[in-house]
């Protein structure tokens, strides 16, 4: 409840502060001086100064002062998300292995199995993998569309894509390998964005575990994998596009199990 109350605040930071700031002019323009006025004009040291003038110094000061309440919030914010941002910048690649840690290891248990033990894997894959995540999270946020393990999975095929090269004939095989997991035990998830626009993910429900090997028998891995290879070295999709493209195609291949 906190952590979206802290979202809520950030996502609608300059909607609140507009309020406030209206709430706050009106206080201090019109309260302030008629309710201090008559009291400093009483004061000895301000009682030759006419309560006029001694009205329009109280309101000065007290303009000067909503200005500061309203400016500070807004440069301190600013100031926050600047400094998230170029942390988020200076990360190294054992930060991105860390925060993807789960994914690493799933990639690392594929890539143990022999027929890819010799696969010499890029490991900034992991950086490659935590941008499209950020970037299809973003999508999903702003269209309103649930963050599942197919769009992971997506991410994940299109990291691992990345870093091998069009020659090596295993690549496709070796990606889907590593999102089978995510597409036939696929969760859905909420998603929260921190300081710097870091999106994070948190578990709101799990669909039923499907069997994607009764597809093979029907299509044939064939099939699968020269639809994903076409789909990623295709030069009429961007990257955003072949990311959403692939997250459909898992979400169909699922779909088509749970008959």
């Amino acid at each position: 409840m906190l952590k979206k109350l802290k979202e809520f605040w950030r996502r609608h930071f300059y909607g609140i502060l507009a309020v406030k700031l209206i709430a706050l002019m009106l206080f201090f323009t019109f309260f302030v001086p008629k309710y201090f006025t008559p009291i400093v004009v009483k004061l000895p040291c301000f009682s030759a100064y006419g309560l006029e003038r001694v009205r329009n110094t109280i309101g000065v000061i007290s303009t000067l002062i909503c200005v500061f309440i309203i400016v500070f919030p807004i440069y301190y914010s600013e100031y926050k998300e600047e400094k998230a941002k170029k942390r988020l910048l200076q990360r190294t690649l054992f930060d991105y292995q860390k925060k993807h840690q789960s994914y690493v290891d799933l990639v690392q248990s594929v890539l143990a199995k022999p027929e890819y033990s010799t696969i010499d894997l890029d490991e900034k894959w992991v950086k490659d993998f935590d941008l499209y995540i950020q970037s299809l999270a973003q999508i999903c946020k702003s269209s309103r569309f649930d963050f599942t393990d197919f769009d992971v999975a997506s991410c994940l095929m299109c990291a691992l894509m990345s870093v091998f090269s069009r020659t090596e004939k295993r690549s496709c095989s070796f990606a889907f390998e590593c999102v089978r997991t995510l597409i036939s035990e696929p969760k859905a998830y909420e998603i929260s964005f921190l300081l710097g626009d870091e999106a994070v993910l948190e578990t709101i429900y799990s669909y039923q575990k499907v069997e994607l090997s009764a597809l093979s028998s029907t299509y044939g891995n064939a099939w699968f994998l020269a639809t994903l290879e076409s789909c990623f070295y295709s030069k009429a999709l961007r990257h955003s596009s072949t990311l959403t493209f692939v997250s459909d195609f898992f979400n169909m291949l699922y779909w088509q199990c749970y008959k």
